[in-house]
């Protein structure tokens, strides 16, 4: 197709250099000489899949192979390819990922954002009255997705008295919270 170029002929190899070398009419292949390895990204998160790539010129050649081999290598595995908010360093969310898992951050383990437990006890005990404190109230931290009372506050009771003990010392202030998890 190029009398002119003894390199550029039918059964030659494509190079990545813009030229049409084995004149196909296309001047990038896959595998051609001088080619990157990029790894696909569906979701453009920019966390490629580790085991899917093409050897090709540019990042996006081809459709969603953006991802250079060196940052799947350094940043790890896109766990779930179709969910853009799972990547390695993803933020807690409430609800599972498009894969159906709530390890969002790809590490292999789904982790609780909030595992504490707090109560309000009377003088009679520890007293948190008049505390900030906060937590599951009364309960273990519930599984990812569901809900469980939340202690958000132990007031003093102005209109209790702690000489007797069938007043309510504590007033406590719980809201429902849903767990997260990544």
């Amino acid at each position: 197709c190029n009398d002119g170029s003894y390199s550029i002929n039918p059964s030659a190899d494509e190079v990545c250099d813009g030229i049409d070398h084995d004149c196909d009419g296309e001047d990038t292949e896959i595998d051609a000489i001088g080619c990157v390895d990029y790894h696909y990204d569906g979701d453009e998160d920019t966390y490629g899949l580790a085991d899917d790539y093409l050897c090709i010129c540019e990042s996006g050649e081809i459709e969603n192979y953006t991802v250079a081999a060196s940052d799947v290598v350094s940043d790890g595995d896109d766990c779930c390819d179709i969910d853009w908010h799972s990547k390695p360093g993803a933020l807690y969310l409430a609800t599972p990922n498009e894969c159906g898992s709530y390890d969002r951050n790809c590490d292999g383990t789904t982790e609780k954002r909030w595992t504490y437990n707090a109560e309000c006890e009377s003088p009679y005990g520890t007293s948190l009255c008049g505390v900030g404190a906060s937590g599951w109230y009364y309960s273990s931290d519930p599984s990812c997705g569901y809900s469980a009372p939340w202690l958000t506050d132990c007031d003093h009771n102005d209109d209790g008295s702690w000489l007797d003990p069938t007043d309510d010392y504590c007033e406590v202030d719980t809201e429902s919270k849903t767990q997260q998890c990544r």
